[in-house]
Parts: structure tokens; sequence; C-alpha cells
């Protein structure tokens, strides 16, 4: 979303500093423009901007009247080659930052499963922390191509973790029990073009509220009950990270989640019937 800068906000955010002015102006010519635009882009952001196109228009008019030049001189330099990767240096060094290195990745992986993941699983929020974390390590964040590779690679693994976790802590009587929901009901098979399995009655809704609708929540209530999942499955997992994992269960075909890895199939199953004992819970208080 674009965002419209005050006056007050250019001066407080975009004005070049008195020290800052001698370095920017001891450029040559139309890169002079470019260089301020890195060095404020960094300083604000933590990051340079990609292309010219990731920087407010009113911030290059804003820079270009400070240095007394042509905004258009912006759109001359280069965004590849040794010109910018030799000013990138520069500003890195002036504001105290590191290239980032294979290890630093390696420490915000293991950061990311350990530590922000659990607290914040929202791939925006996750990716706002990483660029967070990298400023206040004075680290110049990945690329947008190596930060997403990054934070995919991070969830696979926290998802890995987290579903071994959970699997652990059931039973072989349990996980069975988990499996024989997704089974469809005798003489009913996926040729025949059907595939109603247990699960399917637990998802279903109540009808229209009444005694009938009343007794379908309590049976189902009942069946999820009987189940006995083991007390506190879920205890310090972040409410966002549980409805993932249910909604992603309330949505799959049993085929498809059958499909899927003895961890991961328990742990969808078992946190849809978590919530879905919560849900019809709720039903019959209404």
């Amino acid at each position: 979303m674009k965002r419209n800068w005050s006056k007050k906000e250019l001066t407080d955010h975009w004005e070049i500093g008195s020290e800052e002015l001698s370095m920017v102006q001891s450029k040559r010519g139309k890169t002079r423009l470019g260089f301020a635009l890195l060095l404020k882009t960094f300083q604000i952001q933590g990051h340079f901007p990609a292309t010219i196109q990731e920087v407010p228009s009113v911030a290059i008019d804003f820079l270009a009247a400070q240095l007394e030049a042509d905004p258009a001189d912006a759109l001359e330099y280069s965004w590849e080659g040794r010109t910018i990767e030799r000013h990138r240096a520069e500003i890195r060094d002036w504001c105290g930052f590191r290239e980032i290195t294979l290890a630093d990745q390696e420490q915000l992986k293991v950061w990311l499963i350990k530590e922000l993941i659990p607290r914040e699983p929202q791939p925006d929020r996750l990716k706002d922390g990483l660029l967070e974390r990298c400023q206040g390590l004075c680290i110049e964040p990945p690329s947008p191509e190596q930060t997403q590779r990054l934070l995919q690679s991070a969830l696979q693994e926290h998802e890995t973790i987290f579903c071994e976790r959970i699997f652990l802590a059931l039973s072989h009587e349990k996980v069975a029990q988990l499996e024989a929901l997704l089974v469809p009901s005798k003489g009913e098979t996926e040729e025949e073009g059907s595939d109603w399995t247990p699960l399917q009655a637990i998802r279903s809704e109540p009808g229209r509220a009444g005694v009938a609708s009343m007794k379908e929540a309590i049976a189902r209530l009942w069946l999820v009950r009987d189940l006995h999942l083991p007390e506190g499955l879920f205890d310090g997992i972040h409410p966002k990270t549980l409805e993932a994992y249910a909604r992603r269960a309330a949505v799959e075909e049993p085929h498809e989640l059958r499909r899927h890895g003895g961890p991961l199939k328990a742990t969808l199953v078992a946190a849809h019937l978590h919530r879905r004992c919560e849900t019809l819970t709720d039903h019959l208080v209404d």
C-alpha cells in the first residue's frame, strides 16, 4: 500500500544530515542522488531498495531539492554493477552494518524456529520480525528471494518439529483412533464416489436451532470427547498456530489428509478435534 508522507515525516526521515551531506556530495554528477536514495532508504528500512520503484516519488523529489539535482537523475542511476556495490559497501560501513553470511542465515533460521514462529506464525509478521532482527544485529538482511526461501525453510522445519512433538505425545492406540476417523464407512469407497468418514460426521454442522439440533451437537461432542485426547496436548501453543492446523484439517478432504505422513496427519486431525470440541460446546451454551 502506497504511503502518504507528510512534510514533517519527510523532514524527519529523508532530510540529509550535515555529516551525511559531505559524503553524499563527494559522489560524482548524477550518481549523487542515487547514492542519497540508497543511504536514506537503508537508514529508514534497514535494507537497500532493489529498484527505483521501491523509493517513494515524493522522497526522490525531496532529496533532489536538497541536492539541487534533477529528480530524473534517479532514473539514470545504475541499480546493478560495480558502482552500486561500492556505494552499498560504503553505506553499510557508515551505518555500522555488514553483509549477511551463510552462518548468519543459519542462526536466523534457528531463531525463527525457536523464538518467532511459535509466537507469531503469520508470514507477513515473520518477515517484519526477520528484518527487525537483522537491524538489531546490524546485519544487512538477505535479498527478497533469500528471505522467502529462509522463511519457507524455517516454517517447514518448525512444522516437522511441532508435528513430531504432538505425535510423540499420542499413544499408538490414539494414533490408530485418529486415523480411523479418516477411513470411509463400510461399503463406501472412493471408487464408488463416496468418501464419507467419521471425521465428516464430526465436521458437519448441526441444523437449525432446536431440540434436534441440540441432540446432533451433543452426539458430535461426545464422539469427540470419547476419543480422550491427552490432557494439555496443545498447552503453550499459540492460538493462531492451533487455528491454522484446525482450519487446514477442516478444508482438506479425507483422502487428502490420509496422504500426509503420520505426524502431520495426526496433528491436523487432533487440532481439528480440539477446536471442534470448543465450537460444539459454544454451540450448546448459546
